[in-house]
Formats: structure tokens, sequence, C-alpha cells
């Protein structure tokens, strides 16, 4: 299993983690096979940034199966410039520490290398939000209800009037320039989030090169599990039923055009009439452990 925070499971247990209990499931119901797991995850990451985890580990494996675990800000998480104007990073787009894809001067999409030095060219935000930023962790290290209350700012949209992001990316020289132009004058306000763009009709250009480099991807993915002998099956997480119909679309045009195999998580749960929610914490996104008695506990409480 490769993919981001949703395989990483941080808010489980290790024996609660998706890929162990099919390992459990497996034992009992195909008990003529010995099949083992292995989960390879790392949060913020799309399958651009993934593949640098397929190369150094999970190649040596020699697997039979790779399931890529695929979500809703995946399409998002493979341009570097979105995953920075996402506000999950503060990143000098011209030296970045993850494996990244770019266009060539021939107009082809290639890989793009991290570089050794990113962490030499941090943008260094203003010392009054430095200084805020310490006390937040301050307190959310100390306080379920300041986690909560952080958590809940950082993912529900503004109210009108708020400030887009693109202000407060501006403070960020190195940043904001070079994804100004790129995006060709697009600015996103907090009111409608950057993934919200992918259902446009006609989503400004930055999305489109991002959906090119998340079939960029999967094809280098497919390359390598071919070359590898062993079969790719793309896992779509409950968020893909949830988020919207063109992202979904894009994802079944993608997966079709390659014959990858897509196992549906959302009409898994729906078809059986359950509700999607029960999988998933209340106020996080991320799979929680089996719900006993009702439903799941809070994520604050793990």
């Amino acid at each position: 299993m490769i993919g981001d925070s949703f395989v990483g499971a941080m808010e489980v247990p290790i024996a609660q983690k998706f890929h162990v209990r099919l390992e459990e499931m497996a034992a009992r119901e195909l008990p003529a096979l010995t099949i083992t797991t292995s989960a390879f995850g790392r949060g913020t990451t799309g399958q651009i940034n993934q593949l640098a985890l397929y190369d150094e580990y999970v190649r040596r494996l020699r697997s039979k199966l790779l399931v890529l675990v695929f979500g809703d800000n995946d399409f998002m998480d493979n341009s570097a410039f979105l995953d920075v104007f996402s506000m999950r990073w503060r990143l000098d787009l011209r030296c970045l520490p993850s494996v990244y894809a770019k266009r060539g001067k021939d107009g082809n999409v290639q890989l793009r290398p991290p570089d050794p030095n990113w962490a030499s060219r941090l943008p260094q935000p203003h010392s009054a939000k430095l200084w805020r930023s310490h006390v937040v962790e301050w307190l959310v290290k100390r306080s379920y209800l300041a986690g909560w209350l952080n958590a809940k700012t950082n993912v529900l949209t503004s109210s009108p009037g708020g400030r887009p992001r693109s202000d407060h990316v501006a403070g960020y020289p190195e940043i904001a320039a070079p994804l100004r132009d790129t995006s060709r004058r697009w600015r996103p306000t907090a009111r409608m989030g950057i993934n919200d763009k992918f259902e446009k009709e006609n989503p400004p250009p930055v999305f489109k090169e991002a959906l090119a480099f998340t079939a960029f991807a999967l094809d280098r993915f497919q390359e390598r599990t071919q070359r590898d002998g062993a079969s790719l099956v793309l896992l779509a997480t409950h968020r893909m039923g949830q988020a919207g119909g063109r992202l979904t679309s894009y994802m079944k045009a993608m997966t079709e055009a390659r014959d990858i195999p897509v196992i549906n998580q959302y009409d898994y749960i729906v078809g059986r009439g359950n509700a999607v929610e029960d999988a998933h914490w209340a106020h996080d996104a991320q799979w929680n452990r089996p719900a006993t008695n009702g439903r799941p506990k809070p994520c604050w409480n793990t």
C-alpha cells in the first residue's frame, strides 16, 4: 500500500491500521493463501511524491500487488504550485524537498528531483506570525479544546469578507511571484477551497497541469509495476465519492485509459447500506478505528 496520511493513519493504533486489518481478514477468508501486507504513507503527498517511496522501499519487497490509495486532494498534491498554495508548506518553489513534476523545454512532463538545499531557502515569516504560531503550538500540546479549535480554524471556510489565501501567501514573495505567473492571475479565496476549483467546467491552467501531472504519475507507477512483475490497483477513498462529480470523472478517465482496476470505497460502503460518516472521524476525514456501540469516538480523544 502506498499513499498519504490515509496510509500513515496516525489517528489509530498499528493493530487498527487498514493494511493490518486486511491481512487479518485474508487469513480468515482466504486460508489457502499466505498474504502479507506492508504500508508506506507520507502525509500531504500525491502520486508524484510517492514514486520515491516505491523506488526506495517497495521495489525491494517484490510485491505481487501494489495498491495506490487515492484521495480527492491528490490531484492538488501532484502540483508543486497548488501544494505550496494549500498553505501546508512555506517553500520556495524553485527548490523543493520532494520529487515533483515539471514541464520540460519541449513541453513534455518530466520528473523534477528534490533540491538538497531546500531547507536553506525557507521563507521567513514575520516575527509576529512566528510568535503566534509558537503560542498556538504550545496551547495545542496542552489542551484538547485548543487542538479542536485550531483544527476547526484550519478546515472551515471563512465568512464573507475574509482575507484571500493569496494575501497570506503574498508575505512570501518567492512563493507568490512564480505562482501568480503560472496560475495566470488566479487568486483563490478561503471561501472556495483550492480543491474546489477542479469542479469548474474550465478550471484555471494550473489545475489542468495538475491533472496532467497526475496522469504522468500513474504512467510511471504502471511502468514500474509491469517491470517488477506486480499488478497495480487504485483504491479510491470515501473522499472521492464525497468530493464531487468532476474529480471522480477525472480519476475514472485516467484509470480506464490505463486499464487500472479501481476499488471504490464510497460505493462499497453505500452499496451495503452503511453510512460513510462512520468510516471517518467526526471532525477529520481520516479513517477511524471500527465503531463500537454506535458512532466512533471523536478524534481528539485518540
